[in-house]
């Protein structure tokens, strides 16, 4: 190792902490029929896929409802961080931790998943998903 690549590492770690370059993140993309929702990410891949599980099984009831609109698709504060309702049912809260993945912040990142499935889930209503 040269010693600039040293000092240009010994700035690295003194500006983002060992914890940064140290850090593996795990992404996976939520989808519905092949239309892409929103991408989760996560420090632990079975966090990750059980959070996926779990928006994906709300979904599925969401998505059930024949009279799915975009202005159906909410934000709502909830303490430090904001959860997304479609039609008064909880889809998933947005932590810091998911504003931090895409350098945002909880707000701008609610008002970007908002937006997405605002924009996505009533095209995808009820499509192969037997009525209630």
């Amino acid at each position: 190792m040269t010693r600039r690549t040293f000092l240009l590492t010994l700035g690295a770690l003194s500006v983002f902490g060992p914890s940064a370059l140290a850090r593996v993140s795990f992404q996976k993309t939520l989808a519905i029929g092949g239309t892409e929702l929103i991408t989760l990410r996560s420090d632990s891949q079975k966090d990750l896929d059980r959070r996926v599980d779990i928006i994906g099984a709300r979904l599925n009831e969401i998505l059930g409802d024949p009279t799915l609109a975009a202005a159906d698709v909410q934000i709502k504060p909830n303490g430090k961080e904001t959860a997304i309702y479609v039609k008064d049912q909880f889809l998933i809260t947005v932590t810091s931790e998911d504003a931090k993945y895409n350098m945002t912040t909880v707000e701008n990142q609610a008002k970007e998943w908002c937006a997405r499935l605002a924009e996505v889930l009533p095209t995808l209503k009820a499509v192969g998903i037997p009525p209630r």
